[in-house]
């Protein structure tokens, strides 16, 4: 509908984006960061924008949260001019350049700026990647060679069937350790992400873990299940659930891997540990959305307050007692939303 300024908007990211690729002050870095931040932003309130925006209506933008000034002003250029004078003579030419590095970007362990590393060295797909590894004419490091190795293996649309089958698994282990503990040391989990969220796909299994009671910092926890993970399991055809590792052996807080029920293709799988004392929050980060999250996050700070994974804490880092989800919706001022609403 609003197509003219969407595209104006693209091509601003796109060489704020190529330009922020060639800076190398760590400031002006950040600042563009930010800028392309708030961009991506209005960008997207654009795209579900639902009347066209004209020379005389475009001024109602203001009333939208997320629009500033800057913004406006340039909806109100591209009306008027039919393109942005900041943009100068830039042409897009990196369609080819964005291709690959999403291209690259899709193996697990190559984020945007390695991706660009590689891209400079002259590799523009994967399969130039491999070629490359396969003859040793460069070196990676293991997370890689790990994201290569399943590469168009794993898949991500993940059947919420399976994710309960995987379920199932971790009730029968935790209820094996919890049997010999006592209540208030008894371990406790959660599987998060939009699994939690009712979808009927998730992209990978997220599952959050935590233990009642006090912690004894000499024990590792978390490994201390990942080893369980990884002996045979009945339910399983008696094979480990877990096949491969992103993170190093001596981890106490999170794991990334990748996961196998019975025959069906690996899946990426993360798994994290946090005191008790985090849990609701933890539990309220995890299962996200992300748009939620920003959205409290951005109350919290209205209220001199601070969110996240770790829990809700004032300006003097003292954190509020929580005692469920709910209670960090109602301190915030939030209508309450079940999992599935989020």
């Amino acid at each position: 509908m609003n197509s003219q300024i969407i595209n104006e908007f693209e091509r601003l990211i796109t060489f704020i984006n190529e330009d922020n690729d060639k800076e190398t002050d760590k400031k002006n870095k950040t600042a563009n960061q930010f800028r392309l931040r708030q961009l991506k932003n209005v960008l997207s309130i654009l795209k579900k924008y639902p009347i066209k925006i004209t020379i005389d209506n475009y001024s109602s933008l203001k009333e939208v949260n997320g629009i500033g000034k800057g913004s406006i002003d340039r909806v109100r250029e591209i009306l008027e001019t039919g393109k942005l004078s900041e943009l100068g003579n830039f042409v897009d030419t990196t369609k080819e350049k964005k291709e690959s590095l999403e291209d690259l970007e899709s193996v697990v362990g190559i984020g945007h700026i390695h991706a660009l590393e590689l891209y400079n060295l002259g590799i523009k797909s994967v399969k130039d990647l491999i070629k490359k590894v396969n003859k040793k004419e460069i070196e990676v490091n293991e997370k890689i060679l790990l994201g290569l190795k399943y590469y168009g293996k794993f898949e991500g649309n993940i059947p919420r069937k399976e994710i309960d089958k995987v379920y199932k698994i971790f009730t029968d282990i935790f209820k094996n350790i919890n049997k010999k503990l006592n209540d208030n040391e008894k371990y406790l989990f959660e599987f998060c992400g939009s699994y939690r969220r009712e979808k009927d796909t998730s992209g990978d299994i997220d599952i959050l873990i935590s233990k009642n009671g006090k912690l004894n910092s000499k024990q590792n926890y978390l490994s201390d299940i990942i080893k369980l993970l990884k002996e045979p399991i009945k339910k399983n055809n008696n094979k480990p659930l877990l096949i491969d590792d992103l993170t190093d052996k001596n981890i106490h807080t999170k794991y990334m891997g990748f996961t196998k029920y019975k025959e069906n293709p690996p899946r990426r799988i993360d798994i994290r540990f946090v005191p008790n004392e985090s849990w609701f929050s933890a539990l309220v980060y995890f299962t996200g959305s992300a748009d939620l999250n920003k959205k409290m996050r951005s109350i919290a700070k209205t209220k001199k307050l601070k969110l996240s994974e770790y829990g809700l804490t004032k300006e003097d880092g003292t954190m509020l007692s929580i005692k469920s989800e709910r209670d960090i919706f109602d301190i915030l001022g939030i209508e309450y939303l079940i999992p599935r609403l989020r």
